[in-house]
């Protein structure tokens, strides 16, 4: 008899740390794969090209716009076979030190369809860069070529690159760097208003 109640109160609290053991275990090992699980979001995050498009940031009311890269990015160390009109004499007496271009895609809420070349001319100071941001906003003295300008072929029809440089203007200074963004929309449809707010958030990409 007392051999039974010995084993009656000692074998419930056996019990009762075996399956404290086992839900610290299970614990452990769900907080074991969410660490894991951490790890590899993290990883594929930082993967490149693992984000097709780049967003710049909203502008005024035209909302968010979700920017894919169509060409490019190039990079270049002449910007003077890259340039005409007065753009291109000043880089004649200021060499730049590096360009790069791309071109990129947004479609509006409405289904228009937009393409923006981007281009970040960087100075030897920042006194140059201003120099030339102030020159290329002065209506009719010359751009940074485009890469439609430049020859090349994206697979967006319907478009050239005199329409993409008589398209919406908008550029910036930041540090030794200059940065100008053209915009027009795929088949013909024009508002000047609204393509240079695209221009504007075409910027924030930085051609890269």
């Amino acid at each position: 008899m007392v051999s039974n109640l010995y084993s009656l109160s000692d074998h419930p609290p056996a019990s009762r740390r075996a399956r404290g053991l086992t839900y610290l275990i299970r614990g452990v090992g769900l907080v074991g794969v969410a660490v894991v699980a951490g790890l590899v979001w993290t990883l594929i995050q930082s993967r490149p090209g693992t984000q097709a498009a780049v967003t710049g940031t909203s502008h005024g009311d035209a909302g968010h716009y979700a920017f894919t890269r169509v060409g490019g990015p190039v990079t270049d160390g002449d910007c003077v076979a890259h340039a005409f009109g007065g753009a291109q004499e000043f880089f004649r007496h200021h060499p730049c030190q590096r360009l790069t271009r791309a071109l990129y895609s947004t479609t509006l809420p409405n289904g228009l369809q937009a393409v923006s070349s981007v281009a970040v001319v960087e100075m030897a100071s920042g006194e140059l860069a201003t120099r030339l941001h102030d020159l290329i906003a002065t209506e009719g003295t010359g751009n940074v070529n485009d890469l439609l300008k430049d020859g090349a072929r994206i697979a967006i029809g319907g478009l050239s690159s005199q329409q993409l440089q008589q398209g919406g203007y908008a550029s910036e200074v930041g540090g030794n760097a200059t940065t100008i963004a053209l915009s027009v929309f795929v088949g013909g449809h024009q508002d000047d208003a609204l393509l240079k707010q695209i221009s504007g958030e075409a910027l924030q990409v930085r051609a890269g």
